[in-house]
């Protein structure tokens, strides 16, 4: 596994800003789209990865077994100037190894530069408060548009994401065709991905690819879980029983003392 020198990460930040400058201004005369993100916000995802086919002669692809040996991966945001965005994410793998890499977007265009290339870039950085029937990127090349806004709930309370859909036909390494349909899940007001379901077929062979945003410092994505209780639960269980049984026993006694009363009388 290839490691980046982390002062290359430093380096980054320092020739981002020099040299977003106009391309950030001149973007920001045409349009008033821009991230919800902003320097220092971060996005921690798990990924993981299917696999099955008829073919016996077939191998699991090298990018799926990417993914299933991946930990965590970590997204930081580094720089944001206007619709540019740049970052460094941060692949945890399973073996112990890491890589960090930078790479920037243009979250209005959809352009992306991954500046090392050893894997995918990140594109999970969109602009915020998109509607329904919105482009994803308004002054991009393709028709990519916002389909449904729906409500997920979250430790935190309920967040409006929006859906992206698309449906594609794609060809493997063998020139064999397919297709890939891919439903994002854009949180709205911030512009990031929460989730992405891809799901790849062909005709001996499906494939699918699932990244499920784990933890952000942007709300609280965890879901609710139970608090811890003060004692075990076998202990608990025993105190109610002999407090029941106690109540039991003196409403006996106090019933059997009041018909002795009404007897006597």
């Amino acid at each position: 596994m290839i490691l980046m020198n982390r002062k290359i990460a430093i380096t980054f930040s320092l020739i981002v800003i020099l040299g977003f400058g106009l391309a950030g201004q001149t973007l920001a005369q045409t349009a008033s789209w821009e991230p919800g993100v902003m320097q220092g916000d971060y996005l921690i995802y798990s990924i993981t990865s299917h696999w099955s086919t008829t073919n016996s002669s077939l191998t699991v692809p090298d990018e799926l077994l990417l993914y299933n040996s991946t930990l965590r991966y970590n997204v930081t945001v580094d720089v944001v100037q206007g619709p540019l965005v740049a970052i460094l994410t941060n692949w945890v793998f399973t073996n112990g190894t890491d890589l960090t890499e930078p790479s920037y977007s243009n979250v209005t265009s959809g352009e992306l530069i991954n500046y090392l290339s050893v894997y995918p870039a990140f594109q999970g950085i969109y602009d915020a408060n998109l509607a329904v029937n919105n482009l994803l990127y308004p002054l991009g090349n393709d028709s990519l548009t916002i389909s449904q806004t729906i409500t997920r709930d979250y430790y935190s309370g309920k967040r409006d994401t929006n859906v992206v859909i698309t449906s594609d036909p794609i060809k493997d390494v063998n020139n064999k065709t397919g297709t890939q349909t891919i439903v994002n899940f854009i949180d709205k007001s911030k512009g990031v991905l929460v989730e992405l379901n891809s799901d790849i077929k062909f005709a001996d062979y499906n494939a699918s690819i699932i990244w499920t945003l784990k933890d952000t410092n942007l709300w609280t994505v965890s879901a609710a879980t139970l608090p811890p209780l003060p004692l075990p639960l076998p202990v608990i269980i025993a105190i109610v029983v002999v407090i029941v049984a106690v109540v039991a026993v003196v409403v006996f006694y106090r019933e059997r003392k009041q018909g002795r009363k009404k007897n006597r009388h």
